[in-house]
């Protein structure tokens, strides 16, 4: 999400209120940081950061698309986002994830580059839109999680992962299993229906 004043921000933070994208950038590194900090506090839940919380230069598409462990939302923070060095290929990855973010997912971009000029650059300022466009609140519903329910009924009706798999353009089986992953909260249930857990 872009904020166009920083008040805005931290009233946001304050209210414990997160959108799925964040654009971190500026000539003021220590207010990044600051933002930053309180950002992932915010989104990753402490005591479980070590399974929901993570840094990245690269592979910022699969670790989105992952599902978050015994919370809500997971934290992806990637340090040293440039998007304009991105070869055509990788524009487009990212440009498809940012314009349908995982509503499981808050993406943190943190640019280092001081010269990052949305006004001057076309590609800087096509970012900012992109980012802009996905900072919607979470609680809301998007395509994404059509996307989720209609693995998860195929999967329950077919029972073949590869063919979900080939289904949802994944070149990985790993990344579909995502989508069909049971929650923590269903195997309870299962455990307590065989009256394993008292």
């Amino acid at each position: 999400m872009i904020f166009k004043e920083e008040s805005q921000l931290m009233q946001n933070i304050k209210l414990g209120h997160l959108y799925r994208v964040y654009l971190l950038y500026g000539e003021e590194k220590y207010l990044k940081e600051m933002y930053l900090k309180k950002l992932v506090k915010l989104a990753a839940p402490q005591g479980l950061e070590e399974f929901n919380l993570h840094r990245f230069d690269a592979g910022l598409i699969e670790s989105c698309e992952a599902l978050p462990m015994m919370a809500q939302q997971r934290c992806v923070v990637v340090e040293k986002f440039d998007f304009e060095s991105l070869n055509a290929q990788d524009k487009a990855k990212v440009t498809e994830l940012l314009e349908d973010p995982p509503e499981t997912t808050v993406l943190l971009l943190v640019v280092d580059k001081e010269d990052f000029l949305p006004k001057k650059s076309a590609s800087a300022k096509k970012l900012v839109a992109l980012c802009d466009k996905a900072g919607v609140a979470p609680s809301k519903v998007f395509p994404h999680n059509l996307r989720h329910l209609f693995a998860k009924c195929f999967y329950e009706q077919e029972k073949d992962l590869a063919h979900l798999a080939d289904l949802l353009g994944h070149s990985s089986i790993e990344t579909t299993r995502i989508y069909v992953a049971v929650s923590a909260r269903a195997h309870e249930q299962i455990l307590e229906k065989m009256r394993l857990i008292v």
